[in-house]
């Protein structure tokens, strides 16, 4: 998938713009949200004992933003 013409490197001013042009709001609020929520995952996922194995292969699938 590509955003932003990009489908590498992709970063928050790229989200932002492609908010802007589906006029979505408070798109920055909605993308602090989901850094949050994956900030929290592994902590989640031990809590439910997710294999240890399978949340870094997930977590190395999240975008930093």
């Amino acid at each position: 998938m590509s955003v932003n013409v990009k489908r590498t490197e992709i970063n928050r001013a790229d989200l932002l713009k492609i908010a802007d042009l589906f006029t979505i709001k408070d798109a920055n609020g909605i993308i602090e949200e989901v850094v949050t929520a994956t900030q929290q995952f592994k902590t989640l996922c031990q809590e439910h004992k997710i294999p240890e194995k399978v949340i870094d292969k997930i977590e190395s699938d999240f975008l930093k933003f």
